[in-house]
């Protein structure tokens, strides 16, 4: 008990130290640092502020080993241990705790600009944060480099990103948003694929048939709403048969927002996934139904992680099959590939950021004549 004191000198560490270290120099303000201090579910990267809980901590210590600390204080031969009173201490500590933590929470959410409420609210989204909690594991390409690391903290918190230009090449501002949206470079496109190649090779293993951007059946006089796609070459990004339903075609187009847009953030987070799902379905949900006699689902994400409530049934079902043909448990295989996609966003956020769009350091090679390359020297 009352050690508070003597843990001031690490807190002091983490701040001034171990925070920096990671941020590529952010120093928190007292609100950040509670936030920083929240479970990574909730928003936070789990860094105590030890001092505030050490008494706390120590109060519940107490409490879940009270029949521990009396059983050694009477020196008893036989071991008593009353299962019921152990649970029922563990619950009231879990629920204080919960209730504390939910209080802090209201408390920093109260403070918040409107765009720290959107990255707090999408930082709990489920799998969001599964590139913090993953095992680092290079067969997996769970890793990320010292900046990409720095990076992915300043997107997932809307701190400042240090060594941007400022100016776009395609002559406009350059901040983070703008670079979320920014077509030149084709890092928007390469954001959407790696997404959808994620999707696809895992399909791949429980359902036969898959393809990648395959084509629509041509129209030949079909009458369809007005907001269809009716273009020949029309195309999805994935098709599966027998995902929903035996010997029948499943077709999913995958959508990468950006839910700091402007014409995004007055506008609650659900209904911003609900909003590009619709759009989705009222280009291709009637002509995938009438013409392929199949079925559509749109497939949601943000670049800082987060699925629609459609997606999120996607992946859970997908999961199930997986772990069903592999034997092995759901949980394991929902967090492998929640993690997957985790990392797929955050790379390919990072990548519209930091990505070279710049003309005039690209060098053009042409391949016309490398047949005569035996006979330079």
């Amino acid at each position: 008990p009352n050690i508070e004191d003597l843990l001031h000198p690490l807190d002091d560490i983490i701040d001034s130290k171990f925070i920096p270290a990671i941020s590529v120099g952010h120093v928190c303000s007292p609100d950040e640092r509670l936030l920083l201090s929240l479970p990574v579910r909730l928003g936070g990267l789990a860094l105590p502020i030890f001092s505030k809980r050490s008494q706390h901590d120590y109060s519940n210590s107490l409490s879940t080993c009270k029949q521990l600390i009396t059983n050694i204080k009477q020196q008893t031969v036989a071991y008593m241990f009353d299962k019921q009173v152990s649970a029922t201490a563990r619950k009231e500590v879990k629920s204080e705790k919960n209730s504390a933590l939910e209080e802090l929470v209201n408390q920093l959410r109260a403070k918040m600009t409107q765009e720290q409420l959107r990255s707090h609210d999408l930082s709990k989204m489920k799998g969001a944060s599964n590139w913090l909690t993953a095992l680092p594991l290079e067969m997996e390409n769970f890793t990320l480099n010292k900046r990409e690391f720095a990076d992915a903290l300043s997107l997932r918190y809307r701190w400042q990103l240090k060594r941007l230009p400022a100016v776009c090449p395609c002559g406009k501002q350059y901040d983070v948003d703008h670079a979320m949206n920014c077509m030149k470079g084709g890092f928007i496109h390469q954001r959407h694929n790696r997404v959808r190649n994620v999707l696809a090779n895992v399909l791949s293993e429980v359902q036969k048939d898959v393809a990648i951007e395959p084509l629509l059946i041509p129209l030949s006089g079909e009458v369809l709403p007005q907001s269809s796609i009716t273009e020949d070459e029309g195309r999805l990004d994935i098709s599966a048969r027998g995902f929903w339903q035996e010997g029948q075609r499943a077709f999913f187009d995958v959508r990468v927002f950006n839910p700091f847009a402007s014409s995004y953030l007055q506008t609650s987070l659900a209904k911003c996934f609900e909003k590009n799902e619709r759009e989705k379905k009222r280009k291709y949900n009637q002509r995938v139904i009438q013409i392929e006699h199949g079925t559509f689902s749109p497939l949601v994400f943000t670049p800082y992680g987060g699925m629609s409530r459609e997606t999120e049934h996607f992946i859970n079902t997908l999961c199930a099959k997986l772990a069903e043909k592999r034997d092995i448990p759901f949980s394991n295989v929902v967090n492998w590939l929640r993690s997957k996609l985790s990392f797929a966003l955050i790379r390919s956020a990072i990548l519209c950021v930091r990505g070279t769009r710049d003309w005039r350091n690209q060098q053009f090679t042409s391949t016309a004549n490398i047949e005569l390359a035996e006979y330079i020297n």
